[in-house]
């Protein structure tokens, strides 16, 4: 059949000249809003660490000769004892300071919580994107086993959650000061850098994402990472395409001692020190189609397969990013057992609930079950049994099914089967945490109010 009487037999029905060019404008509006959100999404700063580190030098003089020294020190522990270091897992205490100035900038536990959840995952190559590793870099992917909880206990010793809230007057703030780690400035003060890992969440406005601080082998009272609340986490407030807690991994890769993965000098003029990571032009940005070879971020190496666009130190999207390589892991553990910060490994700050994910991992694991709460389903009141002791002094938690603390009641010399009292719930699922003279059990609750 010719095209001809195909289309001849195709009724369109008559559009007036005004409605065709409403119509044109229309799809050139949409197109042109689409257009402009990718370039600010491509153009965002993924990172500015380039222009924090130039501050730091210019506050401290001493602090170029403090990084040679401590790369002296990496390079040491990388060359010598790497291979003879303990594999179990390193936990890293972290305390996370949310500066707000508005309500929406005050982003929820739960956010919070999916970032320490993203963390986890990423550094110990159990994130569920690992299989968009491509097949020439699997051999190179590596583990870290290093893993990040919220601190449950202050530099006094009292009980925490980890998150420090805090309300500023600054509607923003920026990578010109580092103004947000200082109280005086609006911001925060850090706790202990070699006893707490500190993150810093706020707005920093609509170009940049974040930026960390290199370790050196001086201690400083700003070490640590800022990231901005629209990427921080992988739910509520946060924006795509850095929705997947990535801008967090790839900053915490610098506070561990990784450069970008081209060296921060285009054209192959500078490399990030990692033997296992191609030689690589410059950044790639948005989601590259594999292989990268010859564009702006393709590899240097005319015989290697691609870019590593799937790094975490790359500047590509958070869907986009999957990997560190075996090499990034042994520099990122050398950081973590040569001093000042071998510190943070053994700080023993750490012991609450992280994410939901630790509810059911707390009851999966319990062996030892020493009490009991009664009835399941239970309203208004609970009681409470000991199979072992006649009293204990009791600290009750109460969470919802998402991980939001909604009490914690104590209790002192109580008896076996006791009552506990309940705040007011609807009816739902609940996890209790019971802390019985420093012996904790988590029990799954449903409450029918």
């Amino acid at each position: 059949m010719q095209i001809n009487s195909v289309m001849s037999s195709i009724r369109i029905p008559e559009i007036s000249y005004k409605n065709k060019i409403r119509t044109l404008l229309i799809i050139c509006l949409i197109i042109l809003i689409n257009f402009i959100g990718s370039a600010q999404n491509i153009n965002k700063t993924r990172c500015s660490i380039s222009k924090q580190e130039a501050l730091l030098k210019k506050k401290n003089p001493y602090r170029s000769s403090e990084i040679q020294e401590f790369k002296k020190l990496i390079d040491n522990w990388v060359k010598n004892e790497y291979d003879s270091a303990s594999r179990s897992s390193i936990t890293i205490p972290v305390v996370v300071h949310l500066l707000y100035n508005t309500e929406s900038q005050n982003i929820t536990d739960q956010q919070i919580l999916s970032q320490i959840k993203a963390l986890n995952q990423d550094f110990s190559r159990t994130n569920p994107d690992t299989a968009d590793t491509p097949k020439d870099f699997l051999s190179v992917a590596g583990n870290s086993n290093i893993q990040f909880c919220l601190v449950t206990k202050d530099p006094s010793g009292n009980k925490t959650n980890g998150i420090i809230r805090k309300k500023t007057s600054k509607t923003d703030f920026t990578d010109e000061d580092d103004a947000i780690k200082f109280t005086a400035k609006g911001g925060d003060d850090s706790w202990p850098t070699t006893q707490y890992f500190n993150i810093w969440v706020c707005d920093l406005g609509d170009d940049i994402l974040g930026y960390g601080e290199f370790p050196t082998s001086m201690a400083t009272n700003t070490y640590g990472l800022v990231v901005n609340y629209r990427s921080f986490g992988t739910l509520g407030k946060v924006l795509a395409p850095y929705d997947k807690g990535r801008t967090s991994t790839h900053e915490v890769g610098h506070c561990l001692n990784l450069y970008h993965i081209w060296g921060d000098e285009p054209d192959c003029d500078q490399d990030d020190e990692i033997d296992d990571t191609p030689l690589q032009k410059s950044e790639n940005k948005g989601c590259p189609v594999y292989p990268q070879k010859a564009d702006s971020g393709g590899s240097c190496e005319a015989a290697g397969p691609s870019s590593m666009y799937m790094n975490y130190m790359d500047y590509t999207n958070d869907e986009c990013m999957n990997m560190f390589s075996k090499q990034q892991v042994s520099r990122m553990l050398a950081v973590l057992n040569v001093k000042p910060y071998n510190a943070l490994k053994s700080s023993n700050k750490c012991g609450g609930i992280n994410s939901i994910d630790d509810f059911t991992d707390a009851i999966t694991t319990q062996k030892d079950v020493s009490f009991k709460l009664y009835p399941n389903p239970g309203k208004g009141e609970l009681n409470i049994s000991f199979n072992s002791k006649t009293a204990c002094n009791i600290t009750m938690t109460i969470f919802d099914i998402i991980g939001n603390k909604l009490s914690s009641d104590s209790y002192k010399n109580l008896e076996n089967n006791s009552k506990l009292r309940l705040p007011n719930l609807t009816t739902g699922v609940y996890f209790f945490e019971i802390d019985c003279d420093g012996k904790k059990q988590i029990e799954r609750i449903i409450i029918n109010n």
